[in-house]
C-alpha cells in the first residue's frame, strides 16, 4: 500500500521496471521514500512527479513558499508523523484540514492523519523538498510535541521517578497518554514487532492504530512506563502488572492499570485507563429501558438477597454494579466492595483489594461479613465456586450481595451457578434478579442517515416478517466528528430477569436454561436481541452492531 506511487508510475510507463526496482533498493538501504529515491537517482524530477500526480489524481498543487502556514493547523498532527508521511497541515476550514502531501497515494498516511485529527482532509500536492523545508521552518526540534506537553502542564504523576529516561521519551509517553485521554480511549496498546513499534488505542470497544514511534525508542519507552508503574526494569521475560495515577487539573483523577507482557520482539504494554470523573453512573443514562430499569431497581432495594450482573469481559458490568452502589450509598448504610483492583473511588464506600486476600478469599469474605457488619457487599467476580457459595450464604443470612459473573445471558447464568454444585433451593431463595448486558456502539449523530432495510439481516436478527419493510434502520458513513468510524460513544443493552415465583419453581425443578428463558420472555423479559432491536428502531445503533454484539 505504501508504494502505490511506484506502481502507478510503472503502469503509465513513466519509469521502467528496472528503475523502480533500483529506487526501491536505494530506499531500503538509505531510508526515505520511493518518491525521494526516484528524484535522487534522477529517474524523475520533482516537477515531473508533481505534474504526474496532479494529472492522475485530480488534486491541486500548492506552493508552500507562497502561503502563510497556520500554526494552529500545524499543531494538529505530531512533527514525527508529518516528517514520516511528508505531509504538512497549512490551514483549517471548520471541520476540514487543508494539508499538503508529497505522495497522496499513501493511503495509510491519509487514514492515519484523518484518524489522529478527526477532521476531513482537503489534500494538495507539493514537492517533497518543499515540504521538508516547510517542516524545518515551522517545526524546530520538538516544537509541536512540546506544545502538547505545555498544554499538559498541570499533570502530576504520582510517582518517584528514579529512572534516567531521556527528556524526549518522557515527553513522548506523556503525549501518548494525553492523546488517549483526549480521544476517550479505554486502553493503550504499545506493541513491539521486528521492524515496527506501534501504538494503538481502543476507542468505543474497537482498536485503532494511532502512532508509530521510532523503533529505536522501544526499550526506552518500555522502561519509562515500568519506572512510572513501579515495576522491575531488569526483568524482561515475566508478566508484570502495576499502576499509575494521574491528576489532571482540579478534581480529575485517572487511574492507569499497566500490564507488561513478554513477546517475541520485546515487551508489549497494555494500559487500561479509568477516568473516575467521567464514569456514567446514572442508571437512566446507561441504556436501560423503563421496565428493565424498574425491575433492576426493585431488586437492589431489597434488604437482602443477591443481584448478579453478567456478561463477557468489557461489557460494562462494573459500571452497572457501581451505579447500584451509588444509588444505595446513604449515611445509614454500610457498604463494602471487594475487587481486584477497585475500579472507581467512591466516598462513603469501604473498598478492599481482592489480591490482598487471594489465597483465602472465601474465608476472608466471611470474616468481612461477620466482623465489618456490612449491610451491602459488592464482589467483583464470583466465578470461583467457593466464593460464589459464600456469597449466597451471605445473601441468605440477611445481607444484600451484588456480584458479577462471566456468562452469556441471564438463564445460562443460573445454569452456570448450578454447575458449581450449589443446591437449587439456595439459588432460588437467594437470587433477587439476574442482569445480562452488552455495550454497543452509538451511531454518530453528525453523519447517521436512515437507510433501506437490510431484509436478510433483520430477519436473522429476529424482526417479525410483517415489520421488516417498515422497520427504520440507520447507518453512519463516518465524518470528522467520529474519526470516520461512524460511531461515537457506547450504550448498554440489558436483559433483566427478576426472580418471580414462576422462575423460582423452574429452578427448583431443575429446568433447562431454554425453558427458564421461554418462561421469562412469556412474563415480559426482553432478551438482549430484543433490547438491541429497540435501539436500532430508535436510531441509536445499527443492525450490524447488534448482530456483532448480541448472542442469538
Amino acid at each position: 500500500m505504501k508504494d502505490r506511487l511506484g506502481e502507478m508510475l510503472l503502469r503509465e510507463n513513466a519509469i521502467g521496471a528496472d528503475q523502480l526496482e533500483q529506487a526501491r533498493d536505494f530506499q531500503l538501504k538509505n531510508g526515505g521514500t520511493v518518491y525521494g529515491a526516484l528524484v535522487k537517482l534522477k529517474y524523475m524530477g520533482e516537477d515531473d512527479l508533481v505534474k504526474f500526480l496532479v494529472q492522475k489524481l485530480g488534486l491541486p498543487n500548492i506552493y508552500l513558499e507562497e502561503i502563510d502556514v497556520d500554526l494552529d493547523a500545524l499543531k494538529l498532527i505530531p512533527v514525527g508523523t508529518a516528517q514520516k508521511y511528508l505531509a504538512i497541515p497549512y490551514g483549517r476550514q471548520h471541520s476540514t484540514l487543508q494539508i499538503a502531501m508529497a505522495d497522496p497515494t499513501d493511503l495509510n498516511a491519509v487514514d492515519d492523519i484523518h484518524f489522529m485529527t478527526g477532521l476531513d482532509l482537503e489534500i494538495s500536492i507539493a514537492p517533497e523538498s518543499e515540504i521538508r523545508r516547510a517542516l524545518d521552518t515551522y517545526c524546530d526540534t520538538g516544537r509541536q510535541k512540546e506544545g502538547m506537553i505545555r498544554e499538559w502542564g498541570d499533570v502530576d504523576f504520582d510517582e518517584k521517578d528514579t529512572g534516567k529516561s531521556a527528556e524526549p521519551v518522557i515527553k513522548l509517553v506523556n503525549w501518548l497518554m494525553h492523546e488517549a485521554i483526549q480521544k476517550g480511549a479505554s486502553d493503550i496498546h504499545i506493541e513491539p514487532y521486528e521492524k515496527v513499534f506501534r501504538v494503538r488505542f481502543r476507542i468505543d470497544g474497537s482498536l485503532y492504530e494511532f502512532y508509530e514511534p521510532p523503533l529505536r525508542l522501544r526499550n526506552q519507552v518500555v522502561n519509562r512506563l515500568k519506572v512510572m508503574s513501579r515495576l522491575d526494569i531488569a526483568k524482561h521475560d515475566v508478566i508484570q502488572d502495576g499502576s499509575i495515577k494521574l491528576k489532571i487539573g482540579k478534581g480529575r483523577d485517572i487511574d492507569l492499570s499497566v500490564i507488561v507482557l513478554p513477546t517475541l520482539f520485546g515487551e508489549k504494554i497494555v494500559i487500561r485507563l479509568r477516568d473516575n470523573s467521567v464514569a456514567e453512573l446514572d442508571m437512566t443514562e446507561m441504556g436501560f429501558d423503563e421496565t428493565a430499569l424498574r425491575h433492576f431497581k426493585e431488586a437492589i432495594h431489597q434488604p437482602s438477597g443477591m443481584v448478579l450482573v453478567t456478561g463477557p469481559a468489557g461489557s460494562g458490568k462494573t459500571v452497572t454494579l457501581y451505579s447500584a452502589v451509588s444509588e444505595l450509598n446513604t449515611l445509614d448504610v454500610n457498604i463494602v466492595t471487594a475487587e481486584d483492583p477497585p475500579e472507581f473511588s467512591m466516598p462513603g464506600i469501604n473498598q478492599i483489594r481482592i489480591s490482598a486476600m487471594r489465597s483465602y478469599l472465601a474465608s476472608s469474605i466471611r470474616f468481612v461479613v461477620d466482623e465489618a457488619d456490612p449491610d451491602i457487599i459488592m464482589i467483583g467476580d464470583l466465578n470461583d465456586p467457593e466464593l460464589a457459595s459464600e456469597a449466597i450464604r451471605t445473601a441468605l443470612v440477611g445481607r444484600l450481595v451484588l456480584g458479577s459473573l462471566r456468562s452469556s445471558d441471564t438463564c445460562q447464568t443460573i445454569e452456570w451457578v448450578l454447575q458449581m454444585g450449589l443446591p437449587p433451593y439456595q439459588i432460588a431463595s437467594a437470587l433477587n434478579c439476574v442482569v445480562s448486558q452488552r455495550l454497543i456502539r452509538r451511531l454518530c449523530s453528525q453523519c447517521k442517515d436512515q437507510v433501506k432495510p437490510r431484509v436478510e439481516a433483520l430477519r436473522h436478527l429476529g424482526v417479525k416478517a410483517e415489520e421488516i419493510w417498515q422497520f427504520p434502520t440507520y447507518e453512519a458513513k463516518g465524518c470528522g466528528h467520529c474519526s470516520s468510524t461512524g460511531f461515537k460513544g457506547r450504550v448498554g443493552i440489558y436483559e433483566v430477569m427478576p426472580m418471580t415465583d414462576e422462575i423460582r419453581e423452574l429452578v427448583l425443578a431443575g429446568a433447562s436454561a431454554q425453558d427458564i428463558k421461554r418462561e421469562a420472555v412469556r412474563l415480559g423479559m426482553d432478551t438482549l436481541r430484543t433490547a438491541g432491536i429497540k435501539k436500532i428502531r430508535a436510531g441509536i445503533t445499527s443492525v450490524s452492531e447488534v448482530l456483532r454484539t448480541c448472542p442469538p
